[in-house]
């Protein structure tokens, strides 16, 4: 039997669901956290069975070939995430506004599945803060990859230019690179950190700015190299 906005409820369950599944691939894969995984993919089948047998009734009501928001060949790619964190972000946003979206077109069926789609809700809003708190975590101990740390030196470049010299480092397996030029005026440095700050972030790598805490705020880069005779912090 045909239930009132079953397609709302078949689109919101999809996008709940397929939310939880990729923070549950970051948490498994990434993180290797199994109790997180466990508690993802329970919640995951909590959410099918709160409508149950509903769902069946949702998904006959599905009419994906006439979608407004169908995608095509010609349509804009997405924007790239630019780290695990917003990836987390994105997909944490996009299960509790489903969810809440099924909590409140449930106000208009049954009572009961609201009240269930509020309690997975919170839930996930408590894991979001897990799994955001263990991906900063990562990404402070890969920042840290100080085994072979690059210090730019123009003089040492023998002329070549800064991002030639930067890039074939990271090639030879550089994990930190460090702007140090000492001879430049300010306008030049902040010029060289915004350069290799597209660079290391595009190839994954630390970046370190000598001296400049300031540049080193302006380009977002990921620490800056203070001397005994430097200001302090």
């Amino acid at each position: 039997m045909s239930l009132p906005l079953d397609r709302s409820f078949d689109a919101c369950i999809n996008r709940a669901a397929e939310g939880l599944r990729v923070l549950m691939d970051v948490v498994r894969f990434e993180l290797n956290e199994s109790t997180l995984s466990e508690r993802l993919k329970d919640l995951r089948h909590r959410l099918v069975q709160v409508s149950h047998p509903s769902n069946q009734c949702h998904l006959l009501s599905r009419e994906s070939q006439a979608d407004v928001s169908r995608p095509s060949v010609q349509s804009n790619l997405p924007k790239p995430y630019p780290d695990l964190h917003s990836l987390v972000e994105a997909n944490s946003r996009r299960a509790q506004e489903a969810l809440r979206s099924l909590e409140e077109l449930s106000r208009v069926v049954d009572l009961n599945w609201a009240r269930g789609y509020e309690l997975i809700r919170y839930e996930v809003y408590d894991l979001h803060k897990e799994i955001a708190n263990r991906v900063a975590d990562l990404a402070v101990v890969q920042k840290m990859d100080f085994e072979l740390y690059v210090v730019t030196d123009e003089k040492l470049s023998m002329g070549r230019p800064l991002t030639e010299v930067v890039r074939k480092s990271i090639k030879g397996g550089a994990g930190c690179i460090q702007l140090r030029e000492k001879n430049a005026n300010k306008r030049e440095v902040l010029s060289q950190a915004k350069e290799l700050r597209h660079l290391t972030r595009e190839e994954g790598v630390t970046f370190i700015v000598n001296d400049h805490i300031d540049i080193a705020l302006e380009t977002e880069a990921d620490g800056v190299h203070l001397g005994q005779e430097d200001l302090p912090l």
